[in-house]
């Protein structure tokens, strides 16, 4: 029965709820292979570290259609980052970040969700052009151009449409 939080009960999923809690240490990430180089976006609501191999970066700055990126040691919490590498797999331990990010224009979801786009404000995700290459292009949900699905845990790139034009 569900009456303790933190037990196993190996009951029916129809019937009384069941809760099941394993400690994470760590997460997976796949960073994609764009042009042989490997390129992803996170947002996690958990510090993490970095594997070797792996850089981050923000966006600390937008000047007039271009981004600024910052590199960051670590991953604190409620952060957007865009993560390179080398194509494949790799491990974000969870653990204390040492790195404070200030002025991060890259914001995400924990779950994939609808995002309704603020008047004013323009809204980018990480991706690849077939003619253009990679960069943060207007994100969209088909032709409504007021608003976009973002993934679980993926950030976007949020600015007022001043800054970025």
């Amino acid at each position: 029965n569900a009456t303790t939080l933190g037990t196993w009960w190996n009951g029916t999923i129809d019937g009384d709820m069941s809760y099941r809690f394993i400690e994470a240490n760590d997460v997976e990430i796949t960073l994609s292979d764009i042009n042989g180089e490997g390129w992803a976006t996170t947002y996690l609501p958990f510090d993490v570290t970095l594997s070797d191999g792996l850089t981050a970066y923000y966006v600390n700055e937008i000047n007039t259609g271009y981004v600024t990126f910052a590199e960051t040691t670590d991953v604190p919490a409620n952060n957007g980052v865009v993560l390179r590498g080398e194509p494949g797999e790799y491990t974000l331990n969870i653990a204390k970040a040492s790195s404070t990010i200030t002025g991060n224009y890259l914001s995400g979801t924990t779950v994939t969700k609808e995002i309704t786009k603020e008047d004013g404000n323009a809204y980018y995700v990480l991706a690849k052009h077939a003619e253009a290459g990679l960069g943060f292009y207007n994100a969209v949900l088909g032709e409504d151009v007021t608003k976009f699905n973002n993934a679980a845990n993926k950030a976007y790139l949020e600015a007022q449409r001043k800054s970025f034009w």
